[in-house]
């Protein structure tokens, strides 16, 4: 069986009023949930997923293949799964169970 030798970059930049920083979750779905899902995500990088081009902008950086352009749908899609990501890690780094 082939092993593939794809390598998706984990991690990314960061602006706030000290700088640019990396900021790396070692974690895609983090590195996701911190386009805006995660409070702490907001005050540093707020509303980074503004429009279906921005989505399609943050996925063409880390997926080494064509990336068809997002729809407003794919957009909702994102923004709805993000939001359930951050809510997830936010509760397991309190050591409770997320809200349903």
């Amino acid at each position: 069986m082939p092993v593939s030798t794809v390598s998706i970059p984990v991690g990314q930049w960061f602006t706030d009023d000290s700088g640019r920083w990396w900021f790396d979750s070692g974690s895609f779905a983090l590195d996701f949930a911190y386009t805006g899902g995660i409070p702490v995500a907001v005050a540093l990088a707020p509303a980074r997923l503004n429009s279906p081009d921005d989505l399609t902008a943050w996925m063409r950086d880390r997926f080494p293949m064509p990336v068809a352009p997002a729809r407003s749908r794919d957009l909702f899609d994102a923004t709805s799964l993000r939001d359930a990501i951050a809510r997830l890690a936010l509760a397991a780094g309190r050591g409770g169970t997320p809200a349903t």
